[in-house]
């Protein structure tokens, strides 16, 4: 429990520091540039963003002696990623002004900021007020998007895990020796009370996982209004007619759904037993995994060509990082934990029988990860030379760095811890506690470097691809 709160808190402030950075980047182009010297004032301004721009809180103005000489803003017709605004007429005098603007895009983040040209040969004028952004904002939105994805990665994978991993594992009876009588009842009566417990624990982790997501998606809320410059009376509008704020509304339903099918799961007697019923996973599970692709559709899959492969590639790419990360925070939680207080011949017959099927899990979760993750990079990265030249490109070299040194662990694992523990179940090896004591010490070393892979997500999440 105390590595699952750090890794929702790691989650929540390193994404929040990251879209600090947000607010300055975005812009793909400008008229007139910054720094521009110009012979008279423009007959228009128009700016073009990475990503599509939603039509409420749209702001492009030009600046001159402490006035806006320029009409509203509105989105290009023509081109959904570009803001214009014309000229007022009689605006415009030789002198210093300012270009002011800020936009929500599609994809979550406030763009926003104000540089200056020259008109003629004028002197000094009057900057304009304040800037439209908050930085504590973007901290904010960054803190309540890394809470919504780490919370959902973990509630989701704790349930494959237990009705995938554990669950199965306890009716078949583990693994056993050749030669000896199956006892798969007996093995089920003495192992029961044990993973009862565990339960508990599970339980535990899976609401934590729940408040989490829960926590982070009000708080994306307000921080987006607060991020905008708009405060409360802002909300309402975010919520009814931005996609930002959809993808608010769907993840609080989503999570209360999910929440009333716990608690009425919760009234049964057989909530904590290992072979309660599949439906009741898949009513827990559908909920997680609904809102990992709400985060997709909001995300930055949403923008550029071929949106709805995207889409799915990235919640697919998600769903498989709950089943091997949330798996892992789950296979301790809920089999490793509680089986050393078992006898030595149920302990190494369960937790064999656990790490096998685990072990099938995570190589299919691995396999799609890497073709879908490809597939995802490709597309928000126009070169390889930006994984060393931008900021998104390094933050996705750390990850995949991470996910590469998670592997090697994982296959020392497969290939020799895991073998090593068959064979003990198998009575070929008499070392148990030794088996026991690397099984526990592999699992908490994968889970620190998954707690880091999980940070680097929650940090590419609140950044802007080069595109």
């Amino acid at each position: 429990m105390v590595m699952l709160v750090a890794m929702l808190a790691a989650c929540a402030l390193l994404g929040g520091g990251r879209s600090l950075a947000a607010a300055a980047t975005g812009v793909a182009g400008a008229d007139p540039p910054p720094g521009a010297h110009l012979a008279g004032t423009p007959g228009g301004l128009r700016m073009q963003f990475v990503a599509p721009v939603e039509s409420p809180f749209v702001v492009l103005e030009f600046w001159q002696d402490g006035r806006v000489a320029s009409l509203p803003a509105r989105i290009d017709p023509t081109d959904p990623q570009a803001v214009i605004a014309a000229m007022r007429h009689g605006a415009g005098r030789p002198g210093q002004a300012w270009v002011r603007y800020r936009v929500l895009t599609g994809d979550g983040h406030v763009v926003g900021g104000r540089y200056t040209v020259q008109v003629g040969t004028g002197g000094p004028g009057v900057a304009p007020p304040a800037q439209l952004t908050s930085a504590g904002g973007a901290w904010l939105t960054g803190v309540g998007r890394g809470l919504v994805l780490a919370g959902l990665v973990i509630a989701l994978g704790l349930v494959v895990l237990r009705w995938v991993v554990a669950g199965p594992d306890w009716q078949a009876g583990g693994v056993v020796a050749p030669g000896r009588a199956d006892e798969s009842e007996g093995f089920r009566g003495r192992t029961l009370s044990a993973l009862t417990r565990g339960a508990g624990t599970w339980w535990a982790a899976w609401w934590s996982a729940l408040a989490a997501w829960l926590i982070g998606a009000v708080l994306i809320g307000i921080g987006v209004c607060w991020w905008l410059g708009v405060g409360a009376s802002g909300l309402g509008t975010l919520l009814a007619h931005t996609r930002t704020g959809h993808a608010v509304d769907l993840l609080v339903a989503i999570v209360a759904v999910t929440a009333l099918v716990a608690l009425l799961l919760g009234r049964r007697t057989d909530a904590d037993r290992p072979d309660v019923s599949l439906g009741w996973g898949v009513a827990l599970g559908v909920g997680a995994a609904a809102g990992l692709m709400v985060m997709s559709w909001q995300g930055h899959a949403s923008d550029g060509t071929d949106v709805s492969i995207n889409i799915a590639a990235d919640a697919i790419h998600a769903i498989a990082t709950a089943a091997w990360i949330g798996g892992l925070v789950g296979l301790l939680v809920l089999v490793v934990g509680p089986a050393q207080d078992l006898p030595t011949d149920d302990r190494v017959r369960l937790l064999a029988g656990a790490v096998v099927r685990f072990s099938s899990l995570a190589i299919a979760a691995v396999s799609v990860l890497v073709i879908t993750g490809t597939y995802r990079a490709l597309a928000e990265l126009s070169s390889l030379s930006q994984l060393v030249t931008t900021g998104y490109g390094i933050a996705l070299t750390v990850k995949l760095a991470i996910f590469a040194v998670m592997l090697v662990a994982g296959g020392y694992s497969r290939t020799v811890l895991h073998p090593r523990l068959e064979r003990t179940a198998l009575g070929l090896d008499a070392d148990e506690r030794g088996a026991s004591r690397a099984l526990r010490a592999s699992l908490r070393a994968e889970l620190v470097l998954a707690a880091s892979l999980m940070v680097a997500v929650a940090v590419l999440v609140a950044m802007t691809p080069p595109g």
